[in-house]
């Protein structure tokens, strides 16, 4: 996100500058009305990307094995792997239906 951010700031049009000097804005007004502006829609996309991606990751962060220990916290990516163990293809695709809906949901949101 930060990187899209910079990108957005770089490649601004001259005359953003140019408008920016001559209305007199302070850095931070700038910030506010020119740079942030034009640098949210990289921003708004890369957190949904972000987001929906996180969800890919959920199942391991949330059951783990270390040392012959299992370790499994509540959330639903324990579910999935709970599910999964049990050989459970219902509750799998339960599962995979909430998080199809927690996404498009904060997508909508965004």
């Amino acid at each position: 996100m930060a990187f899209a951010f910079h990108r957005s700031l770089v490649s601004q049009p001259r005359e953003l500058d140019e408008a920016a000097r001559l209305l007199r804005l302070s850095k931070w007004q700038r910030f506010w009305r020119v740079d942030v502006p034009g640098g949210m829609i990289p921003l708004v996309w890369n957190g949904m990307m972000s987001f929906g991606g996180g969800w890919f990751f959920l199942v391991a962060s949330e059951a783990l094995t270390v040392d012959g220990h299992s370790y499994v916290l509540p959330g639903i990516g324990a579910y999935v792997a709970t599910a999964t163990a049990d050989a459970d293809p219902g509750r799998v695709l339960l599962a995979v239906v909430v998080m199809v809906v927690m996404v498009v949901g904060v997508n909508v949101l965004f």
